[in-house]
């Protein structure tokens, strides 16, 4: 540049700034803008992969300020992206892949030069001693959760029924976020779980329990004069479930457990207690292998359905 400078290509200011530039980077350039241009390029992803690439993108966001300079980032900023995420119960390596997106986005930037070097290179990721194990529910325990979560009234009393999706359909919380009335078959008793994480849709039984609390919900919208139609719950984020589930949990004195532990729960309670088999169930939870199924839940074999689940007899009738 200062060869520019001397041609007359460039005034001293002009290399001047051009060198800030290249020193600490583009100083408008947010990191908002970078989530969104490295959002931009995850076409090639599943579907999957790409809903949870843009969650974990919005957590990102969330927790380090979505106006903050990419060029202002330090490698303290990642520790602060780790410990907030740990205080809210995210997994190591849900945290990892947290990490991992924080590199590749600030990585990126410094291949088209908008930032000097990737801040983040040597941050480390979280180690994990202890191998994951999901926390499998006893029916007591569920029993006492959906009883403590009616009781409670936490997200404006739909805790109950997004638990009850949760231990008798084995829905992830955003599949139960995006249920819609449409979406089921009440002759049936079925739930058609359409936006998934893998992209493929599937049918899930509707125990007593649910089906009886659905036709309540259904009968009060009528009484008002609403027609049941468009999403079941209202806008609720994921973060607000896995803090309400931890405040049930707590009351009902659980240690070392998630919310994501009732998918857990009912994968296995399908296999020992319904007598499904791991093809069967599989179909049900939306695993995308029967080894992914293995992993989570004791292998048993005998029939399958969900009223055969001892907490969703529905005791109210």
């Amino acid at each position: 540049m200062k060869q520019w400078q001397g041609a007359g290509l460039l005034s001293s200011p002009d290399v001047q700034a051009l060198m800030s530039v290249f020193d600490t980077g583009l100083p408008g350039y947010t990191l908002k803008e970078a989530v969104s241009d490295y959002l931009a390029e995850s076409k090639h992803l599943s579907r999957g992969e790409r809903q949870a690439r843009e969650i974990r993108s919005r957590n990102i966001l969330r927790i380090l300020g979505p106006s903050t300079p990419l060029a202002s980032l330090k490698p303290s900023d990642a520790e602060t992206l780790k410990r907030t995420l740990l205080e809210k119960g995210y997994s190591p390596n849900t945290i990892n892949k947290h990490l991992g997106d924080l590199k590749r986005i600030a990585e990126r930037a410094v291949s088209l030069g908008l930032l000097p070097r990737n801040p983040f290179s040597a941050v480390k990721p979280i180690k994990n001693h202890k191998p994951f194990q999901p926390r499998v529910f006893s029916p007591q325990e569920v029993e006492m959760v959906l009883a403590e979560a009616r009781k409670s009234g936490l997200l404006y009393g739909w805790m109950y029924l997004i638990f009850l999706f949760a231990f008798g359909c084995g829905l992830r919380r955003s599949e139960i976020l995006s249920l819609q009335w449409e979406w089921i078959d009440w002759e049936r008793r079925l739930v058609f779980v359409k936006k998934t994480k893998t992209g493929k849709p599937r049918f899930v039984g509707l125990g007593e329990r649910l089906y009886r609390e659905l036709v309540r919900l259904k009968e009060k919208l009528l009484e008002r004069g609403e027609i049941p139609k468009g999403r079941i719950l209202p806008p609720i984020h994921h973060d607000s479930i896995t803090s309400a589930a931890a405040k049930i949990f707590r009351k009902c004195r659980l240690s070392g457990v998630r919310f994501h532990d009732a998918r857990h729960t009912y994968a296995t309670h399908l296999q020992i207690l319904a007598g499904a088999s791991p093809v069967e169930a599989m179909a049900r939870t939306g695993h995308s292998s029967v080894d992914m199924l293995l992993h989570y839940s004791h292998p048993a074999n005998r029939t399958i359905f969900e009223d055969a689940l001892p907490y969703m007899k529905d005791n109210e009738t």
